[in-house]
C-alpha cells in the first residue's frame, strides 16, 4: 500500500532515536520513537502532535485498531468532510506552532496537504474507500513530516568542535541575515 501512496516509513529520518528521553529532568521510556537532537520544547510538542495522529489513525477501540478519522469516515457524507477537518487542524496545530520558521511552511504544508487530499480522495469512494483508509495513515506521516523539520533544524543548530563535542547554538533570524550578509561582502573584497 505503500507504494501507491508515497508513503515510507524509513523517511522517519536517520537521526539517533535512544530508548530512553529526558524532559524536564525525568527520563522516560521512548514510546513515540522521539530523535535524541532535539531540545525539551521540540520533545514535548511532538510528542503532542503524535498523540494526536495516534488518536486519528490508530487508536484501538473495542479491540481494533481503527482510528477516529477511519470510523468518523463511515459516516456518508459528512464523516469524509469531517476527516478532512480533523486532518487539517492537525496540520493548523503543527503549522501555528513557534517552531516552525515562517520560510520553511509552504514546502511542509504543501507535502501535508498532499497527503490529506489522497486520503480524502480515498476516502470519498463508498466502502472500499473506507475500508482502505483504515489502513492509510495520512496523519501519521504528517507527523513524521514535521519530525523530519525538527531534526532538520536542529542538525543546523548543532556544530561538532575540534574536540569532537557537540554544541548547540542558536541563532535569531535577524542576526542570521545580518551575518550572510556581511560574509557576502567580505567575499566580494
Amino acid at each position: 500500500m505503500g507504494w501507491l501512496f508515497n508513503f515510507n516509513r524509513s523517511q522517519q529520518d536517520d537521526d539517533d532515536i535512544p530508548p530512553f528521553i529526558t524532559i524536564d529532568g525525568r527520563t522516560k521510556r521512548n514510546k513515540w520513537k522521539i530523535p535524541a537532537s532535539l531540545n525539551n520544547e521540540e520533545k514535548k510538542f511532538l510528542i503532542g502532535v503524535k498523540k494526536r495522529a495516534f488518536k486519528l489513525d490508530e487508536s484501538c477501540c473495542c479491540g481494533c485498531c481503527v482510528g477516529l478519522d477511519p470510523l468518523v469516515g463511515f459516516l456518508p457524507v459528512i464523516g469524509d468532510f469531517a476527516g478532512i477537518g480533523l486532518s487539517f487542524w492537525l496540520v493548523n496545530h503543527m503549522k501555528n506552532s513557534n517552531l516552525v520558521e515562517n520560510h520553511k511552511i509552504p514546502i511542509m504544508l504543501r507535502e501535508m496537504t498532499i497527503m490529506i487530499i489522497k486520503d480524502a480522495i480515498v476516502g470519498f469512494v463508498p466502502i472500499i474507500g473506507d475500508i482502505i483508509d483504515c489502513f492509510y495513515k495520512a496523519n501519521t506521516y504528517n507527523s513524521l513530516v514535521f519530525q523530519r523539520y525538527l531534526v532538520n533544524q536542529a542538525k543546523l543548530r548543532s556544530v561538532v568542535k575540534d574536540n569532537h563535542k557537540v554544541e548547540v547554538i542558536t541563532h535569531n533570524s535577524d542576526n542570521l541575515t545580518n551575518d550572510n550578509h556581511d560574509n557576502r561582502k567580505k567575499m566580494l573584497n
